[in-house]
């Protein structure tokens, strides 16, 4: 079965491709394909690493809250 509680917006892959595909097309738009291409990935892993850090953070402070109770 497939778990529908996770969102799709914190699939890494989904989080990523996004970014690349907008600033790609944007790139292509302004006649800038490379410089499109590269600030979309570049953004495409900043997500992914923003979402990893910011998932940490938050079960840092569950965990911390839990043990409060």
């Amino acid at each position: 079965m497939v778990n529908m509680e996770k969102s799709l917006m914190k699939n890494p892959f989904v989080l990523f491709i996004i970014p690349v595909i907008v600033c790609t097309f944007l790139g292509y738009l302004s006649n800038n394909l490379m410089n499109g291409a590269l600030t979309g990935i570049s953004i495409g892993i900043g997500f992914v690493i923003g979402m990893n850090v910011f998932d940490r953070k938050q079960e840092k402070d569950e965990r911390k809250e839990s043990k409060k109770k």
